[in-house]
């Protein structure tokens, strides 16, 4: 009989944290809009302690007054009826307050943890857009002559860069391969070595900066292009006093380079701070993630 009593009262308890975890969870839900982010150990601690603080209530009058509750006592005198108030009630009161006070701490840590990351993320965003603002400065103050200036100063490098491709690919495939001086050169080092003369220029000093960033194997090549575009530059003089561009093959037909400086005399001063702060706005986002 009194097992069938604690069964049937296990059942009973068990709905009812069932039915308040439920109702708990309808009202944090009502309250919180991050229901993924809700960690399940604080659901459960508020019901256990709900459960416990209530069961406490009823707690003298089933020690004392019922018959699973006499069989539990070992005691055949309960004692006066403050002691049988706090001999029954404090034990599940005192556990409510462990699991609300665990609830308290674990709640807080989860705050400090948010708090943390907020302040990360505010500042990466603050050092983001501080490094985005000297980019757009750097962009701005990139001058080319006296007519480009900022973003139209890239167009006119773009095309620039465009018109060294072609003039290396052009030199490489009809005038330096059938020569059959060294194994052909692939279209990665006709760019690289463009993208060189673009960056640092043709000249005495500029050319022996190429010399020592290029294989060994590809001075020979570098030093007959250098020639070239010397040519190449002495037509474009030519072309502008007259007022004309200066036109190479291209993959798509001929293309003409139409600006009012001496194209591949290097762009290294205005340039590199703008690529190197490129690059550690670059990494700053990288590292981040």
């Amino acid at each position: 009989m009194i097992t069938n009593i604690l069964l049937f009262s296990f059942v009973i308890v068990l709905v009812l944290i069932l039915i308040i975890n439920l109702m708990i969870k309808e009202v944090l839900d009502k309250f919180t809009d991050e229901k993924k982010e809700r960690s399940p150990i604080i659901t459960l601690s508020l019901t256990i302690s709900i459960v416990l603080i209530l069961f406490s209530f009823f707690a003298p009058y089933f020690f004392t007054s019922t018959t699973i509750g006499k069989s539990i006592v070992t005691t055949e005198e309960i004692g006066l009826i403050g002691d049988t108030m706090g001999g029954t009630m404090n034990p599940f009161i005192a556990i409510a307050a462990a699991l609300l006070t665990f609830l308290a701490f674990w709640i807080q840590y989860k705050a400090n943890e948010q708090q943390k990351k907020d302040l990360q993320v505010e500042r990466f965003e603050n050092k983001f857009y501080e490094m985005l603002k000297i980019h757009r400065d750097n962009i701005a103050e990139i001058t080319i002559g006296k007519t480009l200036a900022g973003r139209k100063s890239f167009i006119s490098m773009f095309n620039e860069l465009k018109f060294t491709y072609y003039v290396v690919k052009d030199y490489n495939d009809k005038k330096y391969t059938p020569l059959k001086l060294q194994d052909e050169i692939s279209d990665e080092i006709v760019y690289n070595i463009s993208y060189l003369i673009f960056f640092f220029g043709i000249g005495s000093n500029s050319s022996l900066i190429i010399l020592d960033m290029i294989d060994e194997k590809y001075k020979g090549f570098f030093k007959c292009i250098e020639e070239y575009i010397k040519q190449q530059q002495i037509l474009w003089r030519s072309e502008r006093k007259k007022g004309k561009s200066i036109a190479v093959n291209s993959l798509d037909g001929v293309f003409e380079l139409n600006i009012r400086y001496l194209p591949c005399n290097g762009q290294m001063s205005k340039l590199s701070h703008y690529v190197r702060h490129l690059f550690q706005l670059v990494k700053f986002v990288d590292d981040a993630d």
